[in-house]
């Protein structure tokens, strides 16, 4: 027999029905409430029944609640059970999705999470999926927002073998596009000497209380301008993993710059550790998102775990891994509209203040040269 200890409610003769189905009988069920997006269950589980049997039979509790999502969480035999109800589809861009500098908010069934390249467990990232599932869309949201939330402050790299995807960037100050081998090895250079130099300022005298970016922030703020952010964005990064020099450029940069505000973020349909990247690049990606996969050892390559086969055919839906493991929907910010957005950069140059000894990073856009070797259209 089933325990109920709150008052019943539409809900209570469904979960007991199937908690009985399933074979858990005298499960304790100690809380149901709702909200107008989440389903919260706390259930004490009976003697004979382990958290992996509870597992199992999650699914099945979610599908019952129309659910789109949930968050298990145990202590003991008590298990704790949200259930998002949130609808994700044909979700928009707007201004409501920009948030502080170094936050990326993307919304999930259970409301807005975010991406904190500010923190070090978030501040690389590996992008991966089935092609024109999301990755490309996801880099030119991310990129976008990056920008603008730093209000063109910041140094953006982006290599891609379809750089036109990138076309709204065109002209855009502090932004450097390439395409070929040789241009992704002087970039590389051009980072590790500016990560080494970020190191030399934070173990200098005049920096004696801060051993990061952050604290830069915190102490000295008036030389945060020498830490201001650097993204390296490396699209179909599968094309570059032939070539050593490259590889070992990456990996010394996703295992030393973090903590200076350089940020790497790689995509690739399939980044096996044997042919794409390497062990150590790899264990430095600790932010992953997998939009669609074909099966589900291709979610185990990118996420470690299965679940991004069963995401289907929706364009930006996608698995986050970072803190906890949600389903995410990227906001729809096609190319015309982030070129709309990046417009008044190009029209004004963002403030650079002056720095020495290091090189400066104003943009050179090759662009004319770039775009006359790629004709791909913007693609998911």
């Amino acid at each position: 027999m089933d325990f109920l200890r709150f008052r019943k409610n539409k809900y209570s003769d469904m979960l007991v029905h199937l908690l009985r189905k399933k074979g858990f009988l005298h499960a304790v069920i100690l809380e149901i409430s709702e909200s107008s997006d989440m389903v919260k269950l706390v259930i004490d589980l009976p003697i004979h029944k382990e958290l992996s049997d509870f597992e199992e039979i999650v699914p099945n509790i979610v599908q019952e609640f129309k659910g789109m999502d949930y968050r298990l969480k145990w202590n003991g035999k008590r298990v704790y059970l949200d259930i998002g109800k949130k609808d994700l589809k044909g979700i928009e861009y707007d201004e409501s999705y920009l948030s502080d500098s170094l936050k990326l908010k993307i919304p999930t069934s259970f409301g807005d999470t975010f991406i904190d390249f500010a923190d070090g467990a978030s501040c690389h990232l590996l992008n991966g999926g089935t092609t024109r599932m999301g990755k490309t869309y996801f880099l030119l949201y991310l990129t976008t927002l990056m920008y603008i939330q730093n209000k063109g402050n910041l140094n953006l790299y982006i290599t891609s073998a379809k750089i036109k995807d990138y076309y709204p960037f065109i002209g855009v100050p502090n932004v450097e596009l390439s395409k070929t081998h040789e241009d992704m090895i002087q970039v590389l250079n051009k980072l590790i000497v500016e990560y080494q130099f970020r190191d030399h300022l934070l173990n200098s005298p005049d920096m004696l209380r801060a051993t990061d970016a952050k604290d830069v922030m915190k102490y000295y703020p008036d030389k945060y301008f020498l830490f201001r952010p650097i993204f390296l964005v490396i699209d179909e990064f599968a094309r570059f993993a032939d070539n050593k020099e490259i590889q070992k450029k990456v990996t010394e940069l996703v295992e030393t710059a973090g903590f200076v505000n350089v940020h790497v973020i790689i995509a690739s349909q399939r980044p096996d550790t044997k042919t794409v990247l390497n062990t150590r690049v790899k264990a430095n990606l600790l932010c992953r998102i997998c939009f669609t996969t074909a099966d589900k050892n291709n979610s185990l390559l990118i996420l470690d775990r299965e679940g991004a086969e069963k995401l289907g055919k929706i364009a930006g839906r996608a698995i986050l891994q970072n803190t906890d493991s949600e389903i995410v929907q990227i906001p729809k910010l096609d190319a015309e509209t982030a070129y709309e957005l990046l417009t008044p950069f190009r029209k004004e140059v963002p403030h650079e203040q002056e720095r020495t000894g290091s090189e400066d990073h104003t943009v050179i856009n090759k662009v004319s040269d770039l775009f006359k070797e790629s004709d791909s259209d913007f693609t998911l």
